[in-house]
């Protein structure tokens, strides 16, 4: 088995973005061991101590675990909203609603722009979308457009107060109010 970093060639963005695909569709995810490291060869593990829970990778697929469980995303429905060269748009529905916005473009890319209009159902009123992968900041969409780095996105309602609320160490909790 090959590990994802070499299918990506090393490019993070890349890679994210697979990682995110494979926690955010339907069924159980199956990560290979040492991804979270971003490990670039296979071996069998040869440690009994020093397991890192500090990598940018273990922190990203964390933050998607956690945007999972607080979603309920094991048993939401799924729908492909849009695919376009490089962009892939799904939904998931349950008891809360999310869009996923994934691509495959390279590091450097530079911004990535995805069309909503027609795809996000309309904002109630004091209400947001919030991108839950990253501090639920707040994107313009006022043009019909998401404008983006090249990292995934994960679009969820939020109310517009509960963002002040939002407790850094916890990042879902704003999701498990709703």
């Amino acid at each position: 088995m090959q590990r994802i970093g070499l299918y990506c060639k090393g490019d993070v963005s890349r890679m994210r973005n697979a990682v995110a695909w494979t926690m955010m569709m339907q069924g159980m995810p199956i990560i290979f061991y040492g991804t979270e490291h971003g490990f670039n060869t296979t071996h069998p593990p040869h440690w009994n101590a020093g397991f890192s829970t500090t990598t940018p990778g273990y922190s990203f697929l964390q933050a998607l675990n956690n945007i999972r469980k607080a979603l309920k995303l094991h048993t939401a429905t799924m729908k492909v909203e849009s695919v376009r060269a490089n962009q892939l748009v799904i939904s998931r529905h349950s008891d809360t609603q999310a869009f996923i916005f994934l691509n495959n473009y390279e590091d450097g890319h530079g911004p990535v722009e995805y069309e909503v209009a027609g795809i996000l159902p309309e904002t109630p009123a004091g209400w947001v979308w919030a991108d839950a992968l990253h501090g639920y900041s707040v994107p313009d969409l006022s043009a019909g457009v998401l404008r983006t780095s090249t990292d995934p996105v994960v679009l969820t309602l939020v109310e517009r107060f509960s963002l002040l609320e939002r407790d850094p160490e916890k990042e879902a909790i704003v999701v498990e109010r709703l």
